[in-house]
C-alpha cells in the first residue's frame, strides 16, 4: 500500500466530495447524521488538501461553494424540525439542541478546513480596512458575498437561515419564561441561558459590532418588558403596603433581578435592565419616597433609611436631596448641643459633646448609608458649623481656646494610661480639623504649651511631640516652627547647663545651691522680650548663680543678650527648721520672701517691700499662698482668728489677707505636714479674661500682617488683578488658617496702596497694580 503524496495532482472532484460530504455531515452533527471514524477524519485533511493544490486547476472556490450549500441546506433543514414545535416552550428546548449541537460541529468543521482557510479564503478574503474606508467598492468587489472562513460562514449561515426567520418567535419566547422566573415559576436556566447568547455568538465573527443582532433583536424589547412589568407590580406594592415595607420589597426585587439579568443576559445589558428597574420602581415614585424622608432622618429610622439609600444611590439628584436632609439634621441637633455647653467644665464639655456627636453619625454613616463620602462630607459641614457657633460676648468664635484648654488638661500631669491619652488627642484633632479660626488655637495653644515647659508639667515630651506632629500633618510645617523651636530650646538648655556646671567645676566657682537655666528664643515663645513686671530684688543666694551663669553665656555666646524672667522661675527648697526635714516647690518671688525670714522670725510688710522690690498688689498675693499652705502665720489685720492648734497645709483654710504697712507675718516654726514634699500655688496661675482678651487681640494684629503678606504674594505672581479675583485669591490661601472677612481684605490693600506697594489701574477702577 502506497503513503499519500503531498504532490499537486489531477483530482476528480465529484469523487473527492462525495467522501467529504459524508465526513462534514458527521462532524456537523456530532456523528447524529453520520459517524466518523479517527482514520477517516485524518484521511478528509488530505483530501482538503488535494482539492486546494489540484492540477491543472485549483478547486478550493468550488469546495468553498458545496460547503456553502450544504450548511445552508443542513440549516433549513434544522429549521423545520423547529418550526414543528409551534410557538410553545419546546421550540427554545429544540432551537437550544441544534445551536449547541452545531456551534460545537462548526469548530471541528473549522478546524478540518484549515487548509482551504490558510491557503484559499485568506488570500481573498476582504479586510478590515476594505470593508470600513470602501475600497472594496471602489475595486469592484461584491462585499455582500465576500468569503469567509469555514467557521465564520457556519455562524453565518445560522444567523441568515436560523435567527432570522425566527428572531420574533425567539424573542417572544424568551420573554415569557424570563417573565415566569419573575412570577416565580421554574424555567429552563440553561436553555434560556444559551438561547440569548446565542444571537450575540453567531455574530461572533462581526469585530466591530459583535452585539448588533441580539441590541436588534432581543435587548430592547427586553428593557420595555422589564419596565411594564416592573411598574404593575409597583402599584401592586403600593396599594397594600406603607412606604416602609413598600421599600423592602423593592430592594429584594431589585436583588433578584441583578441575580437574573447576571444568570441569563449578556453583560451588556445588566446597566440597562436596572435603569429600567429603577425607572418602573423607584422614579416614578419618587414624590412618595421623598416625602416619607423628612421623617425618617428625623427619627434616624436606621433600618429605613439604609433601604432609602440603596435604592436612592443610583440616581444622583434624589441623592443629593437625601445629603441635605441628613446634613440639615446632623446640624441642628450639633448646634443645639454645643450651645448648652456653659461654666467652669466648658472646654471639656464642649469637646466630648462633639466628638461624640461626630462618633455617632459616623457609625450611623457608616453603618446604614456604606460610608458614603457624600455623607461623610455632609457631616463635616455640618459639624464645621457647629463646632464654630458658640461666640463670646465680642462675638468671636470659643472653639479654639476651649479646644486648646481641653488639650492642656491631657497632657498635664496626670495618672492617664499612654493608650488613653494618645486616643483622646487624636480625637482632639477631628475636632481642631473643623475650627476655622486655627491661628487662635495656635496662639492659645503656644502659651499652654510654654506653661507646661517651663514649669515642667507635661505628661510626657513624647505625648507633646505627637500632637504637635499631627497639628503638622493639618496645617504643615509653617503652623508648628515655633512649637518645634520651643522644643529645641528645651534640649539646647539641658546642653547649656551641663556646659555651665563643667564650667564651674574647671574655674572651681561655688554657687552654693544647685541652679539650672532655661535659654529661650524671644521670637519662639510667647513671653515678652521685655524685663518681667514684679522681678523681686534677688538675695546674694540667688544673685551669684544668675551673674556666674550670665558672664558664662555672654562669653560663649558674644553679642546675645539675656532678658531674665524670674516670676516664671521655680525653686526647691529644704526646710531646716522644723521638727522633720520637708521640700517645698514655690516660685522664686515666693522663695525671697521666705528667705527673708533667715534673719528673722518675724518680718512686717515694710520690711518685706523693701527687701523684695514688689508692688504692694503683687507682694500679698505672694503672702496669700505662703500662708495658705501654713508656711507663714499672719496676725493682727487678718479676717478670722488663727486656730487653738497648730497650722498645717492640711488644717489651714484660705483666709483672705487685709494688711497694712506695719503688718507683722511670723515663720511657722511649728510646722507640721504629712508630706515631706509639697508644691505651693503659683499666685494667679490662671489665665485672666484681660489677657485672653490680649491674646486674641494679637491674633488680630497677626491676621492684618498675614493677610498684607497674602496679597504681595499674589499680585507678585499676577502683576494685574482685578478686585473680586484678589479677594478669592486671598480667601484661599488663608484658609489653612482662618477665613477672612471681605472687609479685612480691602483695609489691608488700602494699606498696601499707601505704602506704594500696589496702585489702582488706570484702565479699570477695580483693578489693581503691583509696584515692583
Amino acid at each position: 500500500m502506497m503513503s499519500p503524496t503531498l504532490k499537486p495532482r489531477q483530482v476528480n472532484f465529484e469523487d473527492a466530495w462525495s467522501k467529504l460530504l459524508e465526513t462534514i455531515r458527521g462532524v456537523i452533527s456530532l456523528n447524529r447524521l453520520s459517524f466518523v471514524k479517527q482514520e477517516t477524519w485524518n484521511d478528509r485533511f488530505t483530501d482538503i488538501y488535494q482539492i486546494v493544490v489540484a492540477q491543472p486547476e485549483p478547486q478550493g472556490e468550488k469546495l468553498y461553494e458545496h460547503v456553502k450549500l450544504f450548511l445552508q441546506n443542513h440549516v433549513d433543514n434544522l429549521y423545520s424540525e423547529v418550526c414543528r414545535c409551534g410557538e410553545e416552550a419546546s421550540l427554545l428546548a429544540a432551537y437550544h439542541r441544534f445551536w449547541v449541537e452545531y456551534r460545537l460541529g462548526a469548530t471541528y468543521l473549522d478546524t478540518l478546513f484549515r487548509h482551504l482557510n490558510t491557503n484559499v479564503i485568506r488570500n481573498q478574503k476582504t479586510t478590515e480596512a476594505d470593508l470600513h474606508f470602501g475600497m472594496g467598492q471602489s475595486l469592484g468587489l461584491d462585499l455582500s458575498n465576500h468569503m469567509m472562513e469555514i467557521g465564520e460562514l457556519c455562524l453565518d449561515t445560522w444567523r441568515r437561515c436560523m435567527v432570522e426567520p425566527l428572531k420574533h418567535v425567539l424573542t417572544k419566547l424568551l420573554l415569557q419564561q424570563i417573565e415566569q422566573d419573575r412570577r416565580g415559576s421554574p424555567v429552563q436556566q440553561t436553555v434560556l441561558h444559551d438561547v440569548i447568547h446565542s444571537l450575540v455568538d453567531v455574530e461572533e465573527y462581526n469585530k466591530n459590532n459583535q452585539l448588533k443582532l441580539y441590541a436588534s433583536i432581543f435587548e430592547q424589547p427586553l428593557l420595555d418588558a422589564t419596565e411594564s412589568f416592573y411598574s404593575c407590580e409597583a402599584e401592586q406594592l403600593l396599594s397594600r403596603h406603607n412606604c416602609s415595607q413598600f421599600m423592602e420589597k423593592v430592594l429584594l426585587r431589585l436583588d433578584e433581578e441583578k441575580l437574573r439579568a447576571h444568570k441569563f443576559v449578556h453583560p451588556s445589558s445588566f446597566v440597562a435592565v436596572m435603569a429600567a428597574f429603577q425607572r418602573a420602581t423607584i422614579e416614578r415614585h419618587l414624590q412618595l419616597l421623598e416625602a416619607e424622608s423628612a421623617a425618617m432622618v428625623d427619627k434616624e429610622e436606621r433600618i429605613d433609611l439604609s433601604h432609602l439609600y440603596r435604592l436612592l444611590k443610583p440616581i444622583p439628584e434624589p441623592l443629593k436631596r437625601l445629603v441635605s436632609l441628613m446634613e440639615d439634621h446632623i446640624r441642628q441637633r450639633a448646634v443645639k448641643a454645643v450651645q448648652s455647653v456653659a461654666g467652669e467644665q466648658a472646654a471639656q464639655q464642649f469637646v466630648e459633646t462633639v466628638l461624640e456627636l461626630h462618633s455617632h453619625y459616623v457609625t450611623l454613616i457608616s453603618g446604614v448609608f456604606d460610608g458614603d463620602q457624600l455623607m461623610m462630607a455632609a457631616l463635616d459641614r455640618a459639624s464645621a458649623h457647629a463646632v464654630n457657633k458658640p461666640r463670646n460676648a465680642r462675638g468671636l468664635p470659643m472653639a479654639p481656646e476651649w479646644l486648646c484648654r481641653y488639650c492642656d488638661s491631657l497632657l498635664r500631669k496626670s495618672s492617664r494610661a499612654a493608650g488613653e491619652l494618645e486616643e483622646k488627642l487624636g480625637a482632639a484633632i477631628t475636632v481642631f480639623k473643623y475650627i476655622d479660626d486655627k491661628d487662635v488655637f495656635q496662639k492659645f495653644y503656644g502659651k499652654l504649651l510654654a506653661r507646661r515647659l517651663i514649669n515642667s508639667l507635661s505628661v510626657a515630651l513624647e505625648a507633646e511631640e505627637l500632637f504637635i506632629s499631627r497639628l503638622k500633618s493639618v496645617c504643615g510645617y509653617e503652623f508648628t516652627s515655633k512649637f518645634h523651636r520651643m522644643f529645641t530650646d528645651m534640649q539646647v538648655s539641658a546642653d547649656r547647663n551641663a556646659e555651665f556646671s563643667k564650667y564651674c567645676r574647671t574655674r572651681e566657682i561655688e554657687l552654693g545651691i544647685s541652679a539650672s537655666f532655661l535659654v529661650l528664643q524671644a521670637g519662639a515663645w510667647p513671653i515678652s522680650s521685655a524685663p518681667a513686671l514684679h522681678s523681686p530684688a534677688l538675695p546674694p543666694e540667688l544673685e551669684r548663680s544668675i551673674q556666674q551663669f550670665e558672664t558664662f553665656y555672654c562669653e560663649k555666646f558674644n553679642g546675645r543678650k539675656l532678658t531674665w524672667q524670674l516670676p516664671l522661675s521655680t525653686a526647691e527648697v529644704k526646710l531646716c527648721y522644723t521638727s522633720r526635714s520637708y521640700f517645698v516647690t514655690l516660685s522664686t518671688l515666693q522663695l525671697c520672701l521666705l528667705l527673708a525670714f533667715s534673719s528673722s522670725d518675724t518680718q512686717n510688710m515694710l520690711q518685706l517691700t523693701e527687701r523684695s522690690g514688689l508692688d504692694e498688689e503683687e507682694l500679698v498675693k505672694q503672702i496669700q499662698a505662703l500662708v495658705d499652705v501654713a508656711l507663714l502665720l499672719a496676725d493682727g489685720d487678718v479676717a478670722a482668728e488663727a486656730p487653738a492648734s497648730p497650722r498645717t497645709p492640711e488644717n489651714a483654710v484660705a483666709v483672705p489677707l487685709q494688711l497694712t504697712a506695719h503688718s507683722e507675718l511670723h515663720l511657722n516654726l511649728e510646722f507640721a505636714s504629712k508630706r515631706t514634699k509639697f508644691k505651693v500655688a503659683m499666685a494667679a496661675p490662671k489665665e485672666t479674661p484681660q489677657e485672653t482678651e490680649r491674646t486674641r487681640d494679637n491674633v488680630e494684629e497677626d491676621r492684618k500682617l498675614y493677610l498684607q503678606a497674602a496679597i504681595v504674594r499674589v499680585m507678585k505672581a499676577r502683576k494685574v488683578l482685578r478686585h473680586q479675583q484678589l479677594v478669592q485669591e486671598v480667601i484661599e490661601q488663608c484658609q489653612g488658617r482662618f477665613v477672612p472677612k471681605v472687609s479685612a481684605i480691602k483695609k489691608c490693600v488700602e494699606i498696601l496702596i499707601d505704602k506704594q506697594y500696589l496702585e489702582r489701574s488706570t484702565e479699570a477702577n477695580d483693578e489693581y497694580k503691583y509696584v515692583a
